[in-house]
């Protein structure tokens, strides 16, 4: 299988309606399809895809692995990987040690929540407070610094790159 075919599989494979993505693995599934954060040993005759993002993407990593169970050995950081600052100072550590044929990634939605004294505050609870005492965690100009910064590491890496978007700016009120 040539890499544009992995790069389109992947691709499919990532816009799985959520009832797919949630479905309860079978006893017949390799066991690296299993667990999220179970990355699959690497089989060096199949092509690598790396999947960075939030909590979403952990949901939809499993499915993914499934499907392209032995066409692409399919790996994510050990963890949530949270929103753009965080990642920002990770990406280089998550893209080192392995030569990547797709890299898909996603976040923002962590970005956007609003914070009260650092404290995270929920959307159903805004009301709560006023608008000038409220910040978001990254302002769009950050958020935009924070992804110049990931884009500059992983396009050094030479992987086909798929950014998934993700859940709008939540507005106040």
């Amino acid at each position: 299988m040539n890499k544009l075919t992995a790069f389109l599989l992947a691709f499919t494979a990532l816009a799985l309606p959520a009832h797919v993505c949630a479905a309860e693995p079978s006893k017949n599934d390799a066991p690296h399809p299993q667990k999220a954060f179970v990355n699959p040993k690497d089989d060096p005759d199949l092509l690598n895809v790396l999947i960075i993002g939030d909590s979403i993407s952990i949901r939809y990593t499993t499915a993914v692995r499934k499907l392209l169970h032995g066409k692409a050995d399919v790996f994510r950081p050990g963890a949530n990987c949270m929103y753009s600052g965080h990642r920002a100072q990770s990406m280089k550590a998550w893209v080192a040690n392995r030569k990547w044929d797709v890299i898909h990634f996603n976040f923002g939605i962590w970005d956007t929540h609003y914070l009260h004294n650092g404290k995270l505050i929920m959307p159903n609870n805004l009301s709560n407070y006023k608008e000038a005492d409220l910040k978001r965690r990254y302002s769009h100009q950050q958020y935009i610094k924070n992804l110049e910064k990931v884009l500059k590491v992983v396009k050094r890496t030479k992987a086909k790159l798929i950014w998934a978007s993700t859940t709008p700016f939540i507005s106040y009120g």
